[in-house]
């Protein structure tokens, strides 16, 4: 992993600061129990709260780590508005990790801009810039839990890499090479689209059943040849997860954690796909309502 100090944010992102009133902006966000919600698993049966930032923080700095009866909750994936400086601002950024991701973007849109509204649509560079900024601040997420809140195992989507940098705590992360994905058991092709949800249907996502620190070696015994990598993180350190490599967290103690999924020279083929079936999904839609331009 690597130091980055990120010490402007670090000094700003208090204890204090994220139980102040009228913080966040965001009126609710989701905690969960368990994260990631898997394809196959109902909302109906995961305990889910809505909550506000600040009493989410009050509960979590509440809890004893030693108490196993208590529940530990999970805010995953959340987007504040205020976090499109991370997209911005250059201090945020590690220097040497290439991201492709805001550039790749913008050129897509502006050719699809051009395809639906023509090229001598003035609007069109500016709205495109706007679109991409939008999905590519979509990527830049919060995580922050008590002690004793686990990220399940799992693998981002559509061939993304993952920068994972600790604001507040430290975690420990378990990670595992692509190639040991049939030691980890993840369900077949056939059983994700047979068991997927309406609100899953266009996830690439793979997980697996299997917690590395209580294996159940009786019902998985290949994930014995498995083999795992650990990093413990701190305040100011970062993980990077190349794309499809397989990983869970443990927070050791209260955490925030920054996470961007982004792609580089050697994975943008994984996001051109990507933006491809998208397209296909948008055109087809504007073809069915009537409004897709034939000249």
């Amino acid at each position: 992993f690597l130091d980055c100090s990120w010490s402007r944010l670090r000094e700003t992102w208090t204890w204090d600061f994220l139980q102040a009133p009228g913080w966040p902006k965001e009126n609710l966000v989701l905690a969960k129990l368990k994260a990631p919600i898997r394809p196959d698993e109902n909302l109906n049966d995961i305990a889910i709260v809505e909550t506000t930032i600040s009493s989410f923080v009050k509960y979590m700095l509440k809890i004893d780590p030693f108490d196993e009866e208590v529940p530990r909750f999970y805010v995953n994936g959340w987007q504040p508005s205020e976090f499109k400086v991370f997209g911005n601002d250059q201090s945020l950024k590690i220097p040497i990790v290439e991201d492709l991701t805001l550039s790749h973007m913008t050129d897509f849109e502006i050719e699809v801009n051009a395809l639906l509204f023509g090229r001598d649509d003035k609007k069109a560079v500016s709205r495109a810039c706007a679109n991409a900024q939008a999905n590519s601040d979509k990527l830049n997420k919060v995580f922050i839990g008590p002690a004793g809140a686990t990220t399940r195992l799992h693998q981002d989507n559509h061939g993304a890499h993952a920068r994972l940098t600790m604001l507040k705590g430290s975690k420990l992360y378990i990670a595992f090479h692509p190639q040991d994905a049939p030691n980890l058991y993840p369900p077949s092709a056939s059983y994700i689209a047979e068991n997927q949800t309406p609100r899953t249907a266009s996830s690439t996502s793979h997980y697996s059943p299997i917690d590395p620190l209580n294996p159940n070696l009786d019902k998985y015994p290949n994930y014995k040849h498995a083999t795992p990598y650990l990093a413990l993180l701190t305040e100011g350190e970062s993980l990077l997860l190349p794309k499809n490599w397989w990983h869970c967290a443990y927070s050791l103690s209260p955490s925030i954690t920054v996470m961007r999924n982004f792609w580089s020279s050697s994975n943008i083929d994984d996001l051109i796909q990507l933006q491809k079936r998208e397209l296909e999904m948008k055109l087809r839609a504007l073809k069915a309502a009537g409004l897709l331009r034939t000249s």
